[in-house]
């Protein structure tokens, strides 16, 4: 297993940016900023994207079970 990563390792929280301006240099409205993962990111993409597909299967599984709990517990 690999050891955890520091937050000198990682300071801008795995997103890389930039701001986008005209050719004047100054921004014509509100500056946009694109977001970019980084390596360290693609390797952990694959286990939160098993899991909200997950979610989104047992979504109405999910909403049915709070449903029925409801209807048994007054409050």
């Amino acid at each position: 297993m690999s050891r955890p990563i520091t937050r000198a390792e990682w300071p801008s929280g795995g997103r890389q940016f930039r701001w986008t301006r005209q050719a004047s240099g100054s921004p014509a409205r509100t500056p946009r900023v694109e977001y970019a993962t980084t390596a360290l990111v693609e390797e952990i993409r694959e286990p939160p994207e098993a899991l909200g597909a997950w979610a989104r299967r047992a979504g109405p599984a999910i909403v049915a079970a709070r449903q029925a709990y409801d209807v048994r517990s007054p409050n």
